[in-house]
């Protein structure tokens, strides 16, 4: 800048900030420690976002500027109380690990039960503990998947389990066929008909959840889009008996060929699978391929949190 008088700068000017306080010593020393190792956004960082950019070059990171004004989105800090990275956003100090949900029971909301597969068919957050019939355990999605051979194996669930009127079940699923029927979720039964529901892949791969008050099935919601096979892929089915229901695909709601919505009934032995139907002693309509991180919600769950779900981050 220059006076009337023309004394003009000579140089470069870089970091201004104006402050409406009085700045401490203590608050000058951390704005001069912050030169060199702060850390900043590529552009004018969004209220909310959790991006992190280093600015170029060399030197030691300090983590001193932990209170205003030195405090600013995309700074980091370590939690010498919680012994945990922190970084700063519109929110304040937040903890990294927060972002990681793989291993998060009730998320996005209050679950039911987690099946993550890590080399064995137990439940990660509720009661319901499987019991492996023939499917091995190989690379999936996040860590581990359940792998089905499309002609014996299924994960058998306590009997009884899971009569819901009102839920969401959300699995990510790698189909290595979709020429016949194939069962991701059940409870079924057939007691003076069929009770229950099934969540599966009908022949040609479309998404399906039908639910039973007895035959034919009084509740179906059917995709117009295929599955893939050979590629991971996130479905959901969002459920409230007589009220809702609706699939989603990759977080986002396919048109479809049929969406009827009921309620459906069941009765206390019916049996409740993973990966086949399995009643009266026998199994069929076998999965072919990979399911991982299936998780059940005795709730509806919104587009948000279906989204969610698709962006989970890994926990290694």
């Amino acid at each position: 800048g220059a006076n009337p008088v023309s004394l003009y700068y000579g140089g470069s000017i870089d970091q201004v900030r104006i402050y409406n306080t009085a700045l401490s010593a203590t608050q000058v020393l951390q704005l001069y420690t912050s030169d060199g190792s702060e850390l900043l956004f590529a552009d004018t960082p969004t209220s909310g976002t959790n991006t992190l950019v280093f600015k170029t070059g060399t030197g030691t990171i300090s983590f001193t500027n932990d209170t205003g004004p030195g405090a600013e989105v995309g700074m980091l800090r370590y939690n010498t109380t919680l012994q945990k990275m922190e970084h700063f956003n519109s929110g304040g100090w937040k903890d990294f690990t927060n972002y990681c949900t793989t291993n998060t029971c009730d998320y996005p909301t209050t679950a039911t039960s987690l099946y993550q597969f890590d080399g064995d068919a137990d439940d990660t957050c509720g009661n319901f503990n499987g019991t492996n019939n023939g499917a091995t355990f190989v690379t999936g999605k996040f860590d581990k998947a359940a792998s089905f051979n499309g002609s014996s194996a299924y994960i058998g669930l306590p009997n009884g389990s899971f009569q819901l009127t009102t839920l969401s079940i959300s699995a990510w699923i790698n189909p290595d066929s979709t020429s016949s029927a194939s069962v991701i979720f059940e409870t079924y039964g057939y007691q003076s008909g069929s009770k229950g529901f099934l969540f599966r892949l009908i022949p040609g791969g479309q998404l399906d959840f039908s639910g039973y008050a007895g035959d034919p099935q009084s509740t179906e919601l059917t995709s117009s889009t295929s599955i893939p096979t050979g590629t991971w892929t996130h479905v959901v089915v969002v459920f409230e008996a007589a009220v809702t229901g609706k699939l989603y695909i990759n977080k986002v709601e396919p048109t479809y060929t049929t969406q009827n919505v009921a309620t459906p009934t069941f009765f206390a032995s019916e049996e409740t699978n993973m990966g086949a139907l399995k009643y009266g002693g026998a199994s069929q309509d076998h999965f072919d391929g990979l399911i991982d991180q299936v998780r059940v919600f005795p709730t509806v769950l919104t587009s948000a949190q279906v989204t969610e779900l698709y962006d989970e981050i890994y926990c290694t």
